[in-house]
């Protein structure tokens, strides 16, 4: 139904999908106006996207499908199904690894060396 969900949320999933618009557009529909989606995702122009674009390249069976996007492709593609990003945080601002990570909080903002992005948006008004 339509303007069912206080909040959506979509973590890890945009670069996976063919039709990441679709899903967007989907997620706003079932959205109430005053409600939340949220969006938890690698950048595009994080280095961990690159290290993971890699492991594609190298045929791994998950990330040789994925794509990754930038904060200024996601706020366009947002906008064109109504919504507005309103608040960005940051983490895993260690370089890309396969050891364990410590932990970190995450910061307010984007940050492009950071490995996870939380995108908090509303609809547009």
């Amino acid at each position: 139904m339509d303007t069912s969900f206080g909040a959506v949320f979509i973590i890890v999933t945009l670069c996976f999908v063919d039709d990441p618009l679709n899903v967007l557009k989907e997620a706003s529909r079932v959205l109430k106006d005053d409600g939340f989606l949220i969006l938890g995702l690698i950048l595009k122009e994080s280095p961990w996207a690159n290290f993971y674009a890699k492991k594609g390249e190298e045929g791994n069976v998950f990330y040789k499908i994925a794509r990754f996007y930038t904060l200024n492709e996601l706020k366009s593609m947002l906008k064109n199904v109504g919504l507005q990003a309103s608040e960005v945080r940051s983490t895993i601002l260690q370089p890309p690894t396969e050891e364990p990570l410590h932990f970190e909080p995450s910061k307010k903002g984007h940050y492009k060396d950071s490995g996870f992005a939380a995108i908090k948006t509303q609809k547009r008004r």
